[in-house]
């Protein structure tokens, strides 16, 4: 916990002198409480100061479906709708996924199973929505199959069969392949130079 990059955050803001821009990328500054909230506030559609699936997926366009159904499986909901509170911790993990505590986090949402792994199956079934998501924007032929492979080698798994957390944290670049499962806008951010003519629609950014 000393060490987490977040709690760094927090003593920065003991400084005499901090930049504007500094306060807003600053998790525990006002500036950035006000940020999360304002975008809170834009997602709810319905004003009834919860969040539907459908309602989180505008987030960013790249999400895909499965992985709204796992957030919503995995952590605590009322009655299928997403609390702020829990919406906070969504949030500190998707813009934080290097820090060991994003990466748990996630970890529970790609662990459909419970056992401790993912393989070549669960990587199919999630990354299956990126493709789709992607070709959505007229860039057809991504081959899940090379992807999958592209993964294993990036996560150097200890029993080459399937990927533990443990694996995750170990091969330093985790934050990229929960990316590369659950975002086709990071997908294509992470491969520009293969997917240089993909368009990308206006959307609501956060």
């Amino acid at each position: 916990m000393i060490t987490s990059p977040i709690l760094a955050e927090l003593y920065e803001l003991r400084q005499e002198r901090v930049s504007p821009e500094e306060l807003k990328a600053n998790w525990f500054s006002s500036q950035s409480a006000m940020r999360v909230y304002e975008k809170y506030l834009k997602l709810d559609i319905d004003h009834n100061g919860l969040l539907r699936k459908a309602e989180l997926s505008r987030y960013s366009w790249g999400l895909t479906e499965v992985f709204i159904d796992r957030i919503y499986e995995e952590y605590q909901t009322f009655e299928g709708e997403m609390d702020y509170k829990t919406f906070l911790d969504f949030v500190l993990a998707m813009e934080n996924k290097k820090t060991p505590q994003s990466l748990q986090y996630f970890w529970r949402v790609l662990d459909v199973y419970g056992k401790g792994a993912i393989d070549t199956f669960i990587i199919n079934m999630f990354f299956r929505q990126v493709v789709m998501k992607l070709e959505m924007k007229d860039k057809p032929g991504y081959n899940v199959e090379d992807v999958k492979d592209e993964i294993f080698d990036m996560a150097k798994p200890a029993n080459g069969m399937a990927i533990t957390f443990q694996d995750l944290l170990n091969c330093g670049v985790g934050d990229i392949i929960v990316s590369m499962l659950i975002d086709a806008r990071a997908f294509y951010e992470y491969d520009p130079v293969s997917y240089t003519h993909l368009t990308l629609p206006t959307i609501y950014s956060v």
